[in-house]
């Protein structure tokens, strides 16, 4: 179920094996605990709190303090007893890609892979942390095998992993996105594993696309265009405030000096940001297509908080000529009692953002 390895240090005393899934994004933290009871997997924490403005700017935690009181309010709203925690990365900062290299013994690619890294990715290997997997022997090159790639900014991951150990927490686990996404996708779609799929992930500030098969990234891909855009383009066009924009992307139909904003108006400039993703996500596909003719996507899956977006889902689902769902991450995840009665919301309306934390919070430590 887990995909990549830890980027963090290994941390020897710690006992639990169980870990809170939090994800830190530019519009809210998320926090998620599943419990896995035999067979069954059980969402007993579900909590979020959104982040003052460009507190986290494509990424870039631009204020830590702002961070770290957020998460320590959550902890004590949420209840959190575990402090041992699964967070990710993504943006512009990771880069993932399958690449092939000579046939060799694990121990051999340890050795290797600073050089392999150095010939595939923009970033100074002397600034990242790289993780990889073997996927297993290449299908079109004999004596070679191919690998998923990741380097993620050393930067980056210091910032990340500072505001959670300020928070009283632990960091074990530093994984990325949009293999978050692909972990609970596993979980609650297991019938579709044979089939080639496209999961997209709205968040904030970045989009990112995993097309998957048998569990095995294919093609990632981030792109900076999220649910952001939408508040840009509504302030930029109608001639408001960060807030009203906000509010009117979310429904409302006046602005807070009392004048009305046709709502149509509204719609059309929220349509032309969806077109912008949906042709973002078209490319994306296109670059699979052209080395996997044969192999056609099946459907799209969407989660983040960006879908909740009205008529994105459509205008998705036109562009690409896929057929497009939304990824409910508590398909196959019983959800505790206490949550649906006191926070109903988060595994109803919300649920398409919780897809991350859920993801985060299903990993174990020994995964690999």
């Amino acid at each position: 179920m887990g995909f990549l390895e830890t980027l963090a240090e290994k941390i020897p005393f710690l006992t639990s094996n169980k870990l809170i899934g939090v994800d830190i994004g530019s519009f809210a933290i998320k926090i998620a605990e599943v419990v896995q009871k035999g067979n069954e997997y059980v969402l007993t924490t579900a909590c979020y709190a959104e982040l003052p403005p460009t507190t986290i700017v494509e990424g870039s935690i631009m204020n830590s303090a702002a961070v770290t009181d957020t998460l320590i309010e959550l902890i004590a709203e949420c209840g959190i007893k575990v402090k041992q925690v699964a967070t990710s990365v993504g943006g512009s900062s990771v880069i993932v890609k399958q690449i092939m290299v000579p046939n060799m013994t694990p121990d051999e690619l340890d050795e290797q892979i600073t050089w392999e890294a150095e010939q595939h990715i923009t970033f100074s290997v002397d600034e990242v942390n790289l993780a990889y997997h073997i996927i297993g022997e290449s299908e079109v090159e004999p004596g070679k095998m191919d690998i998923i790639l990741v380097a993620a900014k050393r930067d980056m991951i210091s910032d990340y992993t500072t505001v959670l150990y300020e928070a009283g927490l632990t960091p074990v686990v530093i994984d990325i996105d949009a293999f978050a996404v692909m972990n609970v996708f596993e979980v609650n779609y297991p019938e579709e594993m044979e089939n080639v799929v496209a999961l997209v992930n709205i968040g904030a500030s970045f989009t990112n696309v995993n097309i998957i098969k048998n569990g095995i990234p294919i093609v990632v891909r981030d792109f900076t265009i999220g649910s952001n855009s939408y508040t840009e383009e509504i302030q930029k066009n109608l001639g408001v405030s960060a807030d009203e924009a906000e509010k009117l992307k979310r429904g409302d139909t006046e602005s807070e000096s009392g004048e009305e904003v046709i709502s149509q108006e509204v719609v059309e400039i929220i349509d032309s940001v969806s077109e912008i993703i949906a042709g973002e996500i078209s490319r994306t596909i296109d670059f699979y297509s052209v080395s996997h003719a044969e192999e056609k996507i099946t459907k799209i899956m969407l989660s983040g908080g960006g879908t909740l977006t009205p008529g994105l889902q459509r205008i998705i689902e036109e562009k690409t000529d896929i057929s497009t769902h939304f990824l409910n991450p508590f398909r196959n995840i019983k959800v505790a009692e206490n949550l649906v009665s006191n926070k109903p919301e988060i595994v109803t309306k919300y649920a398409p953002m919780m897809a991350v934390p859920v993801g985060l919070a299903l990993r174990r430590r020994d995964d690999s």
